[in-house]
């Protein structure tokens, strides 16, 4: 066969964090090693975190490798032209919230190339489970200057400019670069991402690293990166919603056996899916594979005709 054709899946990558506890693991069915773990890292291309393929014809080589040696058929024609000299432009992961995650924002693509010659980062979540009294923060819930911003952060009462949510299974939130924001306690969430690693911190509940130092934040490179634009019109907080950003596309479904997802590819872009719940089996006219909760695969952009099937709900993710 020409081309790649593909489904493939990544050894995910495991991170111990301040805030981080113990679902991530129960989530997947998996033992894992260490305490705290607050990420898994899903699929990345980001330098020193590249993912790798597990299991198959191209286990052990990397995204970066895989992108190099079949360009469009791997990543689509889109992409490819698009993004020719940053590598593959997303990030996936799941987030054990155990403790509060500081507060904070990302910089857009002009501030980030200027700054750090990197990506910007708009991002999205999906809550996959919260406990009773979870919290998301997202946005501003009122008008904001860089004066006020300055006079809040003087003055400790910051977070009462943000707009806060009673986080909820199956909840939605779009999250542009330059809007402030923070996971709460409690949530655990999957989170669609650009390729970038650059975030600063506003605020941190006052804690402690594990050499007993206060986490560095980054007041004045936040107050240039946030949009101080304030609306009353967002879709956060709500269910059964798709995001359809510059940056990436996430659509949520449930498929089951009398109604499999039946994805017609057009060469432009891979498609990436999450098993939220459930379990799926991914057929295309090369092979078929079977994934559970919390598996992520990528189809490649030169599969024309992928069926999911099963009983699950997923998150099919594009450029």
């Amino acid at each position: 066969m020409n081309g790649l054709h593909r489904i493939l899946s990544f050894r995910p990558q495991f991170s111990s964090v301040i805030w981080g506890g113990d679902r991530i693991g129960q989530y997947k069915g998996i033992e894992l090693s260490g305490s705290n773990i607050g990420e898994s890292w899903e699929i990345s291309g980001l330098p020193g975190a590249v993912s790798v393929v597990d299991g198959g014809e191209f286990d052990g080589m990397s995204l970066t490798e895989l992108a190099k040696s079949f360009g469009e058929s791997f990543l689509g024609r889109v992409v490819a032209k698009t993004y020719p000299q940053t590598g593959f432009p997303l990030l996936i992961k799941f987030i054990d919230a155990h403790h509060n995650l500081s507060l904070q924002v990302h910089p857009g693509e002009e501030l980030a190339r200027r700054c750090h010659g990197c990506n910007g980062k708009d991002e999205m979540w999906y809550v996959i489970d919260s406990n009773p009294g979870s919290k998301i923060l997202c946005g501003l819930n009122q008008k904001m200057t860089p004066e006020l911003f300055d006079k809040a952060v003087a003055g400790d009462n910051l977070i009462d400019y943000i707009a806060s949510y009673d986080s909820k299974r199956g909840q939605v939130y779009y999250i542009p670069s330059g809007t402030i924001h923070a996971i709460g306690e409690g949530n655990l969430i999957l989170e669609v991402q650009q390729s970038s690693n650059i975030t600063y911190r506003i605020f941190d509940y006052n804690r402690r690293d594990s050499n007993g130092q206060l986490r560095p934040l980054h007041i004045k490179e936040a107050r240039e990166a946030i949009d101080y634009t304030y609306s009353e019109d967002s879709i956060n907080g709500k269910t059964e919603c798709n995001i359809e950003s510059k940056y990436f596309r996430a659509n949520v479904c449930k498929v089951t056996e009398d109604k499999p997802l039946n994805i017609i590819g057009n060469g432009d872009s891979f498609s990436i899916i999450v098993v939220i719940d459930g379990e799926v089996e991914a057929s295309t006219p090369f092979e078929k594979r079977k994934f559970k909760r919390g598996s992520t695969f990528l189809l490649t952009a030169d599969l024309e005709n992928t069926t999911i099937s099963g009983n699950a709900t997923i998150m099919k993710v594009t450029i």
